[in-house]
């Protein structure tokens, strides 16, 4: 197999989405100027058609006849980075981080292949086979065996089974954090650091490490005014300002306000979760202790999932039993996780009598600790 994406269940996709690349728009004075590239190539046997190359978003970048059994690409692109290279009779494309120099592919009849003159796909190539596939494996492993753990009622295997997946992801974060601090800095730092999943305190330190090099390209444009519009977002979610009110359907088809259930309870936790993610039902007996400990005294809880599949966020409910109001974030109420700065669940908000947001990103005992302050206040 050559193809890069994966198509993994939820929780399996904190790792592989740590390969996507941050889409905001920028504007800045500075301009990195188009740089010119070469890919020869070199297949094992000769045929007809054509050659292209695709940028993420599968726009056409280059393209070129095969001659026998060589072509030859050329182009010009703002910045190095990560394309597909398609061939015509051929189902799955070629994963080449192109930059700009002479490079070259040869592709063998098994589907394998080989670039040479970049150092940037050397170290892609080096990434992916030392540190994401063994991890991408191990992750599809543990959620297999969650997955009859889960089958079987098994808690306490499914909950040993979470620890070692977080552990894989740990591991995999710490590698990833090494990788793009390591000297000397080359495109491939920034463009890892540009995959996701990053503290912001952590990415504002890299990009001032990255400026002298890489503050002229698109990327690093896009991460440093991604991080200005973010810091604007999370304004609006800050301790002391007024909650977005949402109207949001109920397991039943009904509407529920964020309004009306404030009113008539003393203090309200939001619980952003999904029927899909490992680290929301790990979370959830705390949840439910608190829910027991604190509702008769005036506290009520509202699990917003954010599940795209309404059956199996049903399915969902049935078999976590989620405690308090259940609603779901529907295609029509993106705002909700927009408003919220949805950057990951679960995630937690509360909200007093008035609708002012009294703390958020709270979890276990942090979490008990403030619902006990609040209501005793």
């Amino acid at each position: 197999m050559h193809a890069t994406h994966l198509n993994l269940p939820g929780n399996v996709l904190r790792l592989s989405s740590f390969l996507l690349l941050i889409c905001l728009c920028a504007c800045s004075a500075l301009a990195q100027s188009p740089q010119a590239f070469t890919i020869q190539g070199q297949l094992a046997q000769p045929r007809n058609g054509q050659v292209y190359l695709l940028d993420k978003a599968e726009n056409q970048v280059s393209s070129a006849p095969i001659t026998g059994s060589t072509f030859t690409l050329k182009g010009t692109q703002m910045e190095p980075g990560l394309y597909n290279l398609k061939i015509d009779g051929v189902p799955d494309p070629y994963s080449v981080f192109v930059e700009p120099s002479s490079m070259q592919v040869s592709i063998k009849d098994d589907g394998s292949y080989k670039i040479a003159g970049s150092k940037l796909h050397s170290q892609w190539e080096q990434y992916q086979t030392e540190i994401l596939n063994p991890a991408r494996n191990q992750l599809i492993k543990l959620y297999q065996e969650r997955a009859v753990a889960q089958q079987k009622g098994d808690t306490v295997l499914f909950n040993q089974l979470m620890k070692q997946n977080d552990s894989v992801s740990i591991s995999v974060g710490r590698r990833m954090r090494e990788a793009v601090a390591q000297k000397p800095f080359t495109f491939f730092n920034l463009s890892l650091l540009s995959s996701g999943g990053w503290e912001d305190d952590y990415v504002k330190t890299m990009l001032d490490e990255f400026r002298g090099q890489f503050a002229s390209y698109p990327t690093f444009q896009k991460m440093e005014n991604g991080l200005k519009e973010k810091a604007l977002q999370l304004q609006k979610v800050a301790v002391g300002n007024q909650a977005y009110n949402f109207t949001l359907p109920d397991s039943s088809g009904a509407f529920k306000s964020l309004e009306e259930v404030r009113k008539a309870k003393k203090l309200v936790l939001l619980d952003f979760w999904a029927s899909w993610c490992g680290p929301c039902i790990v979370e959830m007996p705390s949840i439910k202790k608190l829910y027991s400990t604190y509702a008769s005294q005036g506290l009520e809880i509202i699990s917003i999932s954010v599940d795209e599949n309404h059956k199996q966020w049903l399915q969902g409910i049935k078999k976590h039993t989620p405690p308090g109001l259940q609603v779901v974030v529907d295609k029509e109420n993106k705002a909700v996780q927009e408003w919220y700065v949805m950057q990951g669940i679960p995630q937690t908000y509360l909200i007093d009598q008035q609708g002012v947001i009294r703390a958020h990103s709270l979890r276990g005992e942090e979490l008990a600790n403030k619902v006990a302050e609040l209501l005793n206040n």
